[in-house]
């Protein structure tokens, strides 16, 4: 009888071992899943899914993922700097494309095509023909005359004009 109580028991307690260890290989892989999430950079989390951008009241389909940037969809397309960008997970929609273009060369094709665009930086909204993309900064003809615009101040660059949309689609 005591062989039998104690066959009991240590069958209770494989089983038990069996459980606890089953457990932390589950919480081990949580926590390793949960760590590489940490590692990843925003351009990485947009790779998955559909996304909408939320910018200055109006959601709009991210369309297109560049290295520092995406492009968004709407009546006009609207180029926001990833430093500037506010996003949800989107039940509708496509998955955008990838570009391995950072903002400064994408602006550089808009500027050869001769780009008319507004600009918001901060809390100002300028518009004009885009004619130079430094490393560093974008300058505009508007009315005014030229404006020099740091790349660090924009907030976002709307495409105004069916060419321009045009071109700047092909050419990211």
């Amino acid at each position: 009888m005591a062989d039998t109580q104690l066959l009991k028991l240590l069958s209770s307690l494989e089983v038990q071992f069996d459980a606890a260890v089953a457990r932390e290989e589950d919480e081990a892989a949580s926590d390793l899943a949960f760590s590489l999430r940490q590692g990843l950079n925003l351009r990485d989390v947009l790779r998955k899914g559909a996304w909408v951008a939320r910018h200055d009241g109006v959601e709009r389909h991210v369309v297109l993922v560049g290295r520092d940037f995406v492009a968004c969809s709407g009546p006009e397309s609207v180029l926001i700097p990833l430093r500037r960008l506010v996003v949800a997970p989107s039940a509708s929609g496509v998955h955008a494309r990838i570009s391995l273009l950072p903002l400064v060369e994408t602006l550089r094709g808009l500027c050869r095509s001769g780009a008319l665009v507004e600009v918001s930086a901060r809390d100002l909204q300028l518009n004009g023909r885009m004619t130079q993309a430094g490393p560093d900064h974008l300058a505009l003809t508007t009315i005014a005359g030229k404006t020099f615009v740091a790349l660090d101040a924009i907030d976002s660059i709307r495409l105004v004009g069916g060419r321009e949309r045009e071109a700047a689609s092909g050419g990211l």
